[in-house]
């Protein structure tokens, strides 16, 4: 039984996942998804409930070139 030591292994790191993050030189556009008063108020007191934070994500929108036509008109 002439077994080989047990050869250390070093640990590797995981990459984190997730996409890049869009260039900024694109214009944004800000939509906000607010509660509606109802949501705002606490079921125990009915007192406005504090805005905590905000959690937001970014959506990429893709506008083709638009086309139009252009008449040319020469009188005569």
């Amino acid at each position: 039984d002439d077994e080989p030591p047990p050869t250390a292994v070093s640990a590797h790191g995981r990459r984190g996942g997730g996409r890049n993050k869009l260039p900024d030189h694109l214009p944004r556009e800000r939509v906000e998804h607010d509660l509606t008063e109802s949501e705002k108020r606490c079921p125990c007191c009915d007192q406005t409930r504090q805005r905590i934070g905000e959690i937001s994500h970014e959506q990429l929108e893709f506008i083709p070139a638009s086309l139009k036509v252009i008449e040319h008109v020469r009188f005569k």
